[in-house]
């Protein structure tokens, strides 16, 4: 990463703080951080609820990048989902907080496609973990497909 690239994302890190949206600052790095994250809405009392679990190459990039879930918010870009839930809880009052759930760095003894299944594994593990507590409710894992829900609707109304 370059100065200048660096640059910009110290400057979107403020304007998220601007927003209410706390990004950490141990991603303002030139180290690739790979991992999970996660995305809390943060009530007036400090009630945390994590209301999204994600996996990235590069957090940083993920949340303040181009088209990232953080940066789409500070430049009004909400066509997707994520950005769409951030803006609506800032809106709602509710601070909004990434945190990196869990550093997952390449094992360079292993395959590609080992490293790349391991990422997705801890992705659905955080978000199993989270889902058993209640939070990240409404989140499905990207690999399942929404029509797949009338085949869950068929079995389980056979029981």
């Amino acid at each position: 990463m370059t100065k200048k690239q660096l640059n910009e994302y110290k400057k979107r890190f403020a304007e998220a703080e601007e927003l209410g949206i706390t990004v950490p600052a141990s991603l303002l790095t030139e180290e690739k951080i790979r991992g999970i994250y996660g995305i809390y809405k943060i009530d007036g009392r400090g009630l945390e609820t994590c209301i999204y679990v994600g996996k990235s190459n590069n957090i940083l990039v993920r949340l303040l990048g181009g088209d990232g879930h953080v940066n789409a918010v500070i430049k009004g870009y909400l066509g997707k989902d994520v950005p769409k839930q951030i803006k609506e809880l800032l809106d709602g009052g509710y601070k909004v907080e990434a945190r990196i759930i869990k550093r997952v760095p390449y094992d360079r003894k292993k395959s590609f496609e080992y490293n790349a299944n391991y990422l997705c594994y801890m992705e659905i593990k955080a978000l199993l973990d989270m889902q058993s507590t209640g939070e990240c409710e409404g989140q499905l894992y990207e690999a399942v497909k929404k029509d797949e829900i009338k085949d869950w609707e068929l079995i389980a109304g056979k029981d």
